[in-house]
Formats: structure tokens, C-alpha cells, sequence
């Protein structure tokens, strides 16, 4: 996606609807110990359920504290099927993802958008303008100043409007962009794309 180092993290998750790393190890620790629980005859059941009875470190001690964690019955004590896993994970992962974004500002106008899948644009068969609308979701366009505010924290006024704040609010509404606007609707990711890359050509 091409953004400077210094963007939020938490949206890299929250646009492609992905997972963290903590959650999908978690995942696999339960269907790991679901699929040995199932195998009732094998070595691997009987160290597991030696380990589980006497209370030693281990993955049945793990998979009982990940059961707690995401909210779904103990694999240790009932059957769980691998949809309540699935369910379980997704959720938590859903919940940190939310928790995370509200302590960005950047985030305040879309943290309660539906994150469950990734974002039409990820289909976008032009890479470049998949990146810009990343851009454009994340505050992070080039060249606008409220997005880069330690780089223009001299002078962070719209050169047209002076007595405006450049944001990319502003330059949706600001008279000196109004023939990049005509026949686009800004409400559409797609003609938002065409508008800031016409704009950033100019600028």
C-alpha cells in the first residue's frame, strides 16, 4: 500500500479484513487441541489429557485460557464445534480491532464502519488506485496538510481560502477544485479516486 511508517497500523487489519498474528496462532492452538481431544486412542490424547488433569503448562492449559479470553465453552470440558472457534476468534479479533481504532483521530469519522470484510477497493484491479483510496480513508493523501501537520505546521491554511484548514474535507468543498468536481459524486470511493488524483496532478 505504499504509507509512510507512521499511519495507523490497526486500518493495514481493518481494510482487508484481516486477523492479528495473536489471534490466528490462537485459532490453530484450538483446532489443534480439538483434533487431539477427538483421538481417543493415540499418544498424543493420553500426554494431553495426562497434561490437562495434572495441571501442567502445555497446550491444554493454553486452550482453556484462550477459551476464556475470546468467550466460547472450554474445548477441555465440552465438545466445541470448529464454527464456535471460528465464531469465538473472529469476534475478539473484531473487538481489539474497534478498541484500537478509536485512539486514532485520523479514524474518528469511519471507526464505526462495518470492518467483517475487506473493502470493495482491495478488488481494484490498479494497484495505484487502491493505494490512493487507502490514502483517502486514512487521512494519508500527499500533499494535504492537515494529514502531515509536523510538515506544514508552519502554514496549515488552504492557499485558495487562507482562513480554511487544508483538509481532504476541504478540498472536496474549496471553489479552487470545482472543475475537478463536475460529474463526480464525492460520495463514491470510485470518483473520490478520479478527484484527488486529478487534484494532486495540479498541486
Amino acid at each position: 500500500l505504499q504509507v509512510p511508517r507512521g499511519g495507523p497500523k490497526v486500518m493495514l487489519r481493518a481494510e482487508t479484513g484481516s486477523m492479528k498474528m495473536k489471534q490466528r496462532i490462537q485459532k490453530q492452538k484450538l483446532m489443534l487441541a480439538r483434533k487431539i481431544l477427538l483421538q481417543k486412542d493415540s499418544l498424543a490424547n493420553a500426554i494431553y489429557e495426562e497434561q490437562r488433569h495434572m495441571g501442567w503448562p502445555g497446550l491444554a492449559k493454553e486452550a482453556t485460557e484462550i477459551c476464556k479470553q475470546i468467550g466460547v465453552a472450554d474445548v477441555n470440558e465440552e465438545h466445541t464445534t470448529k464454527n464456535e472457534i471460528e465464531d469465538g476468534i473472529f469476534y475478539s479479533n473484531y473487538k481489539e480491532l474497534k478498541e484500537e481504532m478509536t485512539k486514532y483521530e485520523k479514524l474518528e469519522e469511519i471507526k464505526y464502519e462495518d470492518f467483517r470484510k475487506e473493502q470493495e477497493y482491495m478488488h481494484e484491479k490498479s494497484v495505484e488506485k487502491a493505494r490512493l483510496a487507502y490514502r483517502i480513508r486514512t487521512k494519508l493523501v500527499n500533499g494535504v496538510k492537515m494529514n502531515f501537520k509536523n510538515m506544514y505546521k508552519s502554514n496549515l491554511k488552504c492557499e485558495t481560502c487562507k482562513d480554511e484548514n487544508e483538509t481532504q474535507e476541504h478540498l472536496m468543498e474549496c471553489p479552487r477544485w470545482e472543475e475537478e468536481r463536475k460529474g463526480l459524486d464525492l460520495t463514491r470511493m470510485e470518483d473520490m479516486v478520479k478527484f484527488f488524483t486529478n487534484i494532486l496532478k495540479e498541486k
